[in-house]
Formats: C-alpha cells, sequence, structure tokens
C-alpha cells in the first residue's frame, strides 16, 4: 500500500489495498484474445502490408501526398472543420492524390462514419 504523497509523486500505483486488488484483477490473464488491443495475432507491418496490397490506389495516393509534404509541394492546412492545426489529409477522390481537405483526427473519423477501412 502506497502513501498518498509518493502517488502524487508517481512512485505508487494504488492508494489502497482495495484499489490493488481491482487493478490486479483488470491486469491477471490478459494473453492474446483475452487482451483489449488483440488484433487477430498479426502484427502492425503485416496488417499495412496486406492492406497496401488490398488497397494499391490508396497506398499510392498517401505515398504521393506525404512525398509532396516532404518536398514542401503541399503544406499542412488548419482543420477545415474547426481550424485545428494538428491535421491529416482526407482523399476524396484517390485518383487525384494531392487533392485533399485537411481535418483534425475527430472530423476525419466523422467523415469515415467512426472508422477508417481496414
Amino acid at each position: 500500500m502506497a502513501v498518498e504523497s509518493e502517488i502524487r509523486r508517481g512512485k505508487g500505483k494504488c492508494c489502497s489495498r482495495a484499489c490493488a486488488s481491482a487493478l490486479a484483477s483488470l491486469t491477471r490473464n490478459q494473453k492474446g484474445a483475452k487482451n483489449n488491443n488483440w488484433k487477430g495475432g498479426f502484427s502492425r507491418k503485416d496488417r499495412q502490408r496486406r492492406y497496401n496490397v488490398r488497397y494499391p490506389e490508396r497506398h499510392a495516393a498517401h505515398l504521393a501526398l506525404t512525398k509532396a509534404i516532404r518536398n514542401g509541394q503541399l503544406k499542412r492546412q488548419p482543420c477545415d472543420v474547426c481550424a485545428e492545426l494538428k491535421v491529416e489529409g482526407h482523399h476524396d477522390d484517390y485518383a487525384n492524390p494531392l487533392s485533399v481537405r485537411w481535418l483534425c483526427k475527430r472530423h476525419h473519423l466523422q467523415v469515415h462514419n467512426g472508422r477508417f477501412a481496414r
């Protein structure tokens, strides 16, 4: 059991034994499919590779946009909806890879109905 002052300094994780037992029950036995972050046994690279093969036009558009930003051809603009500065490029048409709408994460997800393509 940690003292409250230690918790504030970042040394303790739990304020009482009840808190510690609740934390232990949350973290116990969460390997593989029981873990909330389980992605079906595929690494991030595997999932990215499958996406690139499944959607070659999207992949090419993403690469072209990244290259244009890196070379200075395009500059990120504030979100079209809320003027947030941390933005992502949204392609309405992947045939025109440099024609993008700049959207923050929240509004980009709204455009995609809450989830991106897998």
